[in-house]
């Protein structure tokens, strides 16, 4: 069985830690409640306003501390790097946790609750997070060890509660019974955790075996398809070469009729070209590793120059206004691997030329998203449209729609993979939204600083 490794425990570290965030936020609103509570009636729980201050601050600090840190760990590079850098924040986590905790108990001692079960949660969520026993038993541990030094701390108060319950007047009696009762309390969760673990691991072990005879199965078929590719690729090119020769007038003269024959080889022999050309392509970038120092630097406005000679004389044949803009400030850069969002790019916008009807309009924008300031590029056209039908499946690879098949039976359906892919290599997505008859807009979104 495989054991879990770093770059499996790093998701879970991060979800866990900001769920952390997030419940420390209504723990800090409890305490303010019971600030303002206490200093209007002097008193709550056997609490004042000082040490419920003291819980305030350092809750409030220290989210604020963590919830920024989670925000600049989430544009770290390397899982390695990441994983080491979520477990000393979710240690912090926990260890401040504890200290608030410590503090209430402190002061506010056991006469009202059994307020050492607050570090219950505690012991459950390490386990669950880190999987490891050990940790497990550790948080139990602490949580046992503070709650024996606090009994020891209040054991006149909790002597006179046993005297009223009926329970005796023994020395140390009422925090040895506290002690022991919460002993038993934590040793049942903890093998109770325990058990939970090893379930959650021998799953977690089982998907990701499962996933990695996934991952060989798919890196066979595509090194099949590549040598598939790649042996076809070679006479596909003589055959054109042939057919061109042919036509050229090379080998004598041509009646209409072969000449109409050879068109179609060589129109056909293109189009399989082209189609070997993109599997090999979609390929590379499924297998290839890239590495952080690919990804660049590069100026919007500069990026969106290239497109303008590119296509311009392709959109000026048929009469369509190609549009470029951005609302992006001037110098603003985002990080891509130049080469990669070209092709991204290319064919979106040589999609939108192809299936655009003549004297129409093609717009290619770049701006930034308010919610969350992901980089959106945004290729918008007064096409043919997509039926509703085929808008789950056009990034599928080789899907074709009937109309556009229609308008441009050489196509492939490779380019709308091959830009899903690209999308994914930048932390992105692709999305479509489209009207028959209307046109469509695809929108690519990834982050600013995309290097994973």
């Amino acid at each position: 069985m495989m054991n879990l490794s770093q770059d499996d425990l790093a998701p879970a570290l991060w979800t866990k830690g900001l769920l952390l965030i997030r419940l420390r936020w209504l723990a800090l609103l409890v305490a303010v409640i019971a600030l303002l509570t206490t200093i209007s009636a002097g008193e709550i729980l056997g609490m004042r306003p000082q040490p419920l201050s003291i819980i305030a601050i350092l809750l409030a600090v220290s989210n604020i501390l963590f919830r920024y840190a989670h925000t600049v760990l989430q544009r770290k590079g390397g899982s390695r790097k990441r994983f080491e850098l979520y477990n000393y924040l979710f240690m912090v986590q926990v260890i401040t946790d504890y200290i608030c905790v410590f503090i209430l108990i402190y002061f506010a001692g056991f006469s009202h609750f059994n307020m050492a079960l607050l570090y219950l949660p505690h012991v459950i969520l390490t386990g669950i997070v880190w999987q490891r026993i050990r940790y497990c038993f550790t948080t139990t541990t602490i949580s046992l060890l503070f709650t024996y030094i606090l009994a020891m701390r209040h054991a006149d108060s909790l002597d006179r509660i046993m005297v009223t319950e009926g329970l005796g007047e023994l020395p140390f009696g009422g925090a040895v019974t506290l002690c022991v009762f919460n002993t038993v309390i934590f040793v049942f969760v903890f093998l109770l955790t325990r058990i939970l673990v090893m379930e959650i691991r021998r799953r977690r072990d089982e998907m990701i075996e499962v996933n990695r005879r996934l991952i060989e199965l798919d890196r066979e078929k595509q090194n099949y398809t590549l040598r598939a590719t790649h042996e076809l690729k070679a006479p596909f090119a003589a055959i054109q070469s042939y057919a061109n020769v042919i036509l050229g007038g090379y080998v004598g003269d041509l009646t209409p009729q072969m000449t109409g024959i050879m068109e179609k080889i060589q129109i056909r022999c293109e189009a399989l070209s082209s189609m070997i050309k993109n599997i090999i392509q979609l390929s590379n970038l499924r297998t290839t590793l890239f590495k952080h120092e690919d990804y660049q630097e590069v100026g919007v406005h500069q990026f969106l120059e290239r497109f303008r000679d590119k296509f311009a004389d392709i959109a000026n044949a048929r009469r369509i206004t190609l549009s470029l803009s951005t609302t992006l400030e001037e110098g603003a850069t985002f990080l891509i691997i130049p080469d990669l969002f070209q092709i991204l790019v290319d064919n979106l916008v040589g999609n939108a030329i192809q299936y655009s009807h003549d004297d129409s309009e093609i717009a290619v924008r770049i701006q930034r998203s308010t919610p969350d300031g992901m980089i959106e590029v945004l290729v918008t056209d007064r096409g043919i449209g997509i039926n509703a039908e085929d808008l789950e499946s056009i990034f599928e690879e080789h899907h074709r729609c009937e109309n556009a098949a229609k308008k441009y039976p050489s196509g492939n359906g490779m380019g709308l993979a091959i830009v899903r892919e690209v999308a994914r290599l930048h932390r992105g997505t692709v999305s479509v939204s489209s009207k028959i008859d209307v046109g469509s807009e695809f929108i690519v979104r990834i982050p600013e600083r995309g290097a994973p």
